[in-house]
């Protein structure tokens, strides 16, 4: 739902996938087959999530870290709600679309919820600070 607003770069697939799937949690081999983001950036990625505490992991199986969306996290809250809230007026229409309109009340509302958790940063410079590579925290791989 996100890429569809936001683009199908990187950060916003894996968080796309977590957020369908907010009860289950997945190794990052399960993301990269799941999301079709390369291995290496997940791991360029992952240390961001981590750290925003958007993403927790789980569990250990063997040597193999388990993630999922931390349903825990205010923003993460924000997210789901705001998915759930665009899926059920798109299923109410007969088109996969909203009006501009519709688009815009639901990103203004999106907007003052993010504006009031992350402290008056607006919509544009959140996105814009989610898709530029260059603020994402390097691995140490």
């Amino acid at each position: 739902m996100f890429t569809k607003i936001f683009g199908e770069n990187p950060q916003t697939k894996l968080l796309n996938f977590l957020a369908d799937h907010p009860d289950h949690d997945y190794t990052i081999a399960d993301l990269v087959k799941k999301t079709g983001v390369s291995k290496p950036t997940i791991y360029k990625i992952l240390p961001k999530l981590l750290k925003e505490n958007l993403v927790v992991v789980t569990r250990k199986v063997g040597k193999a870290k388990l993630y999922k969306l931390n349903t825990e996290n205010e923003l993460v809250k924000l997210i789901l709600k705001f998915e759930f809230e665009l899926s059920n007026l798109l299923k109410e229409r007969p088109s996969d679309s909203l009006s501009t309109a519709e688009t815009v009340e639901l990103l203004h509302e999106m907007y003052v919820d993010i504006n009031n958790y992350r402290g008056g940063k607006t919509l544009k410079e959140l996105v814009d600070e989610a898709n530029d590579p260059s603020r994402w925290r390097k691995s140490k791989r």
